[in-house]
């Protein structure tokens, strides 16, 4: 059975931008203020979840484990930025980024995720053909 690779979303796109952006892919990134994970995760917006949530189900350090912090980020977004709106989702992610530029260099790392992927369906086109 041969695996399909299915299309990313865009906004699997962005969120794959913003861990590039945070910790360039690094479970086990710390960050200056005690960011912590791939999202770069900060106490405060792990107080937030749990308040949207009405019970303290994640702490802090679950920001090192990708499933739980991707987690984090889609109740954080669903509940601050329903329509997912790009440019919402970002400001809302780092508000105050804009003074480093940051809403920039998460577009240009969701040309870069696009890119990576068709880089990567190539090779799998490739080596598929190869095989045959």
């Amino acid at each position: 059975s041969m695996s399909v690779e299915k299309e990313l979303t865009d906004w699997e796109v962005l969120e794959l931008a913003i861990m590039k952006t945070e910790s360039d892919f690094n479970t086990y990134a710390r960050g200056s203020k005690g960011d912590l994970g791939l999202f770069q995760i900060t106490e405060i917006y792990v107080e937030e979840v749990n308040r949207l949530l009405g019970e303290p189900t994640y702490v802090h350090t679950d920001a090192f484990i990708p499933e739980r912090a991707l987690e984090m980020f889609t109740i954080y977004q669903d509940n601050h930025n329903p329509k997912h709106d790009y440019i919402r989702a970002i400001n809302a992610h780092n508000p105050g980024g804009e003074s480093i530029g940051y809403s920039q260099k998460v577009l240009s790392n969701m040309d870069w995720v696009r890119n990576y992927e068709k880089i990567k369906k190539q090779v799998q086109e490739f080596n598929r053909s190869d095989s045959l």
